[in-house]
């Protein structure tokens, strides 16, 4: 698969993301991962792996911030947020930053280098309020793990 293949993959996984999702990218065989995103009510979250870039390097760190990137003081991540709900030229300008940080500054050459992880968090009672037993069996008991279609990437356990 080559980046563009991936890429729309990864776009319609993305728009399709909904409320208590996670999503990681990891690099296979390689510690950490190289992005992550989570969806919450109102934005989508994503984060990328600094580990091992050289942040001392001025050029490095403009470009982190030319994709959208802040340092949130985090230690090993930068992390970008998307407002919800959003065109899909917004998620496409997401996306886009994703492949160039994996390509350009993580050093990943093919998306079929990539593995990912991704689940559906179950849904949380809210604090104060109370449940009948019907409400409480009709929260959403998430799903560990959950599939998705990014064009054979590998699914590692969660």
């Amino acid at each position: 698969m080559d980046w563009n293949e991936f890429a729309s993959k990864l776009l319609h996984v993305m728009i399709g993301m909904e409320t208590r999702r996670f999503l990681v990218l990891s690099q296979q065989g390689a510690p950490g991962f190289t992005v992550q995103m989570t969806t919450e009510e109102d934005a989508l979250q994503a984060q990328c792996w600094v580990r091992g870039m050289d942040l001392g390097d001025p050029a490095v760190v403009a470009r982190l911030e030319e994709l959208g990137w802040k340092d949130t003081r985090e230690i090993d991540f930068w992390n970008r947020w998307l407002d919800l709900p959003a065109p899909s030229s917004s998620y496409r300008q997401l996306v886009d930053a994703l492949i160039t940080t994996m390509r350009e500054l993580q050093g990943v050459t093919s998306p079929d280098q990539l593995a990912y992880r991704s689940w559906r968090e179950p849904e949380r009672r809210q604090e104060g309020r109370v449940y009948t037993p019907e409400q409480i069996e009709d929260l959403d008991p998430g799903e560990i793990p959950l599939p998705l279609d990014l064009g054979g990437i590998p699914a590692l356990p969660v």
